[in-house]
């Protein structure tokens, strides 16, 4: 029971469902963050979400699905970025945008040039617990925490990720995030 239950949180907690969640709630608890533009809301959900579930279809192995979601999230984020810098987005929507590509960025160097093998899923559950507790704050940002708890409980679980890989996907986020909101 323990095993599926894992599964189950692991499944519900891939980056493009969890970023399609903090986006929405962003956009209906605050629409400022998006310049009350319901299309801002559509596009930077497609390039940070839709886009990059695209890895999950077909059938691929685990390793493949890593690396297509990797390759899938730079075209998608940067594009992303491309389109805020053109419609001119809010502050607050460019640190999301910013943060999620250098977030990805960061990863990529750790797991592919320093070998420092950082968890992707920690990264992507991490962001929207800090995005919530920023932008959106009170009750409604506890079930983003508790969704980040509940994945990283998931994946050592699993075996999937040891204690030093969730350690460096949550770094990735944090340097991703503090450089974003310094620098943007």
């Amino acid at each position: 029971m323990k095993t599926i239950l894992a599964k189950i949180i692991r499944i519900l907690t891939v980056p493009p469902i969890l970023v399609t969640m903090i986006l929405t709630v962003i956009y209906l608890t605050h629409p400022v963050y998006f310049a009350h533009d319901l299309r801002l809301w559509g596009l930077t959900v497609f390039w940070l979400g839709a886009f990059p579930a695209l890895a999950y279809l077909g059938k691929k192995t685990r390793e493949q699905q890593r690396n297509t979601a990797f390759v899938l999230s730079v075209i998608g984020y940067s594009l992303n970025c491309l389109c805020a810098y053109f419609f001119h987005v809010p502050h607050s929507l460019w640190v999301i945008d910013i943060t999620y590509l250098l977030s990805v960025v960061i990863l990529l160097v750790f797991n592919k040039i320093l070998h420092i093998r950082a968890s992707g899923h920690a990264c992507s559950v991490i962001g929207p617990c800090v995005f919530a507790l920023l932008y959106i704050r009170g009750w409604i940002a506890l079930p983003f925490v508790f969704l980040s708890v509940c994945s990283i409980w998931a994946s050592l679980s699993l075996k999937r990720h040891c204690v030093h890989d969730i350690l460096f996907g949550i770094l990735a986020f944090l340097i991703a995030f503090m450089v974003s909101f310094l620098f943007f």
